[in-house]
């Protein structure tokens, strides 16, 4: 048992160096007091430090004590160094809105990882086994994990190690028994109240009669969609370069499997399958368009696509003054003139006629019911649909400057004016220039 727990750790350089400090977590249950006595055989033989750690969750009453009790005891006698604490469980998942399973581990890892700094350790051992393995793959294959998913509990996340992953609870159990090591029993594990106990108790024994070896297999199978993960995640990585954004056609380009792993590294919070899906949609299509995405906003323009997280602010509206104002990062110019009949394309200048000017010009955001009739459409539109067709992304339209007058919208920068205020040569006409551009 000790030289497969170590070849396993070696397999995945969990254990630190000598005079380093593995933290321990013990609950007092068979898994985790097999992985303690293990580990302390592996400490006189590799030299590093052994510390453990208990987290009363205040589930179970007095069970719950005599657990801490237990485990300190154990250690005691053993000459381990033990930390304990404990957490009202039930009450922060309430506090929450979370159910108790994962109210549990929140509050059991922050104890943990404040309990590895305080005791100088640089590991966290965790004694999940191949039976905890097989349950949670066939728990994330019933919501419909990918690969990722199901490649189960990984070996090693950062500071925390599993080096009993390998061993079912069979082997664990047989060989506490044999040496005579006493462990508790979690009486919760019998009831029907958590879906990891369903799946324990009436779905996994099915499944051990078509193949007795059925939790090995599955961490077997576990592994190798782990190295196939790890191979696209490198691929997309790859893909994307470091950078922050990426060519929308060149990635809608990729094989699904490599073009999903990158849109998910560029997303600044995870996204499901469905919002992927539809932004390498997009990004096949390649316009320019805004996504809202799960806690950002996917911006694809000019062919690129970046991830914006939050809302632009919205400016505030301002009155024009002749000369020089700033606007949003605009530099705007209100002057006089005669009009010469010159048309200006890139509707950054515009013209007004000054008899047709109801009070003061202002540039603000566009307003609900804003509406244009642009100088040669004949048609009068919602600045809401032509922003739609003009494919402005939906969280800068907010800064697009709108020149109006007490009358309502004059002119929209990048799109053009309304016919309201169109000169003819020789008349005297206010101009308005625009000179900058939208920050997202």
């Amino acid at each position: 048992m000790l030289t497969r727990f170590l070849a396993y750790a070696d397999k995945y350089h969990m254990l630190p160096d000598p005079g380093e400090g593995v933290l321990a977590a013990v609950s007092g249950g068979a898994d985790s007091v097999c992985m303690l006595f293990l580990l302390a055989e592996a400490a006189k033989e590799r030299g590093f430090l052994l510390r453990a750690a208990h987290f009363d969750h205040m589930l179970r009453g007095a069970e719950s004590r005599r657990d801490a009790e237990f485990t300190e005891n154990l250690c005691r006698d053993r000459g381990i160094p033990c930390v304990t604490g404990r957490g009202d469980v039930a009450a922060f998942a309430a506090e929450r809105g979370l159910g108790c399973e994962e109210a549990g581990r929140i509050l059991r890892y922050g104890f943990l990882r404040r309990a590895m700094a305080e005791s100088g350790c640089v590991r966290i051992a965790t004694a999940h086994s191949a039976d905890d393995n097989a349950e949670t793959v066939l728990m994330r294959l019933a919501r419909g994990a990918g690969t990722r998913g199901l490649s189960g509990i990984p070996p090693v996340r950062g500071e925390i190690i599993r080096p009993l992953l390998w061993a079912t609870r069979a082997e664990i159990e047989a060989w506490l028994r044999e040496r005579g090591i006493p462990h508790t029993e979690d009486s919760t594990n019998a009831l029907d109240l958590y879906a990891r106990n369903r799946v324990r108790q009436k779905v996994v024994p099915v499944l051990r009669e078509l193949n007795p070896r059925f939790a090995e297999s599955v961490s077997a199978a576990a592994e190798l969609l782990r190295e196939d993960d790890r191979c696209l995640q490198d691929m997309a990585d790859a893909f994307l370069s470091g950078k922050s954004r990426a060519e929308a056609k060149a990635l809608a380009a990729l094989p699904r499997a490599v073009a999903s792993r990158a849109v998910r590294a560029l997303a600044p919070v995870p996204q499901d399958r469905a919002h992927v899906d539809a932004l390498l949609d997009a990004c096949r299509e390649g316009r320019d368009t805004e996504l809202g995405m799960h806690g950002c906003r996917a911006v694809i323009e000019g062919g690129s696509l970046r991830f914006v997280t939050g809302s632009s602010p919205v400016p505030e509206a301002v009155s024009l003054a002749p000369g020089e104002n700033r606007y949003a990062g605009f530099t705007v110019r209100l002057g006089e003139g005669i009009a010469d009949g010159r048309i200006h394309k890139s509707f950054t200048t515009f013209l007004f006629k000054k008899d047709s000017v109801c009070g003061t010009i202002s540039v603000r955001p566009r307003r609900p019911g804003d509406s244009i009739r642009l100088r040669g459409r004949c048609v009068t539109k919602s600045l809401k649909k032509l922003y739609n067709e003009a494919h402005i992304a939906r969280g800068l339209r907010d800064t697009v400057p709108v020149a109006a007058d007490e009358a309502g919208v004059l002119a929209v920068w990048s799109l053009g004016s309304d016919e309201r205020g169109a000169p003819e040569p020789g008349d005297p006409v206010w101009i308005i220039e625009f000179e900058g551009e939208i920050n997202a």
